[in-house]
């Protein structure tokens, strides 16, 4: 996982947390899947949390 910066200690906080969340991102995955087919490019906050599922 990448180094979360920022200047919003509310804002890195919350990243951290759902970073670690792995049930949460799995159900947010699945959630998603059955929608997503061919190249996916993944945008975020630089934690790449769909990542370990494609």
């Amino acid at each position: 996982m990448s180094e979360i910066k920022g200047n919003s200690k509310y804002g890195t906080d919350t990243l951290t947390l759902i970073a670690g969340a792995e049930k949460f991102n799995r159900w947010m995955w699945e959630t998603i899947k059955p929608h997503c087919s061919g190249k996916i490019l993944e945008i975020g906050a630089e934690l790449a949390i769909f990542h370990s599922f494609l």
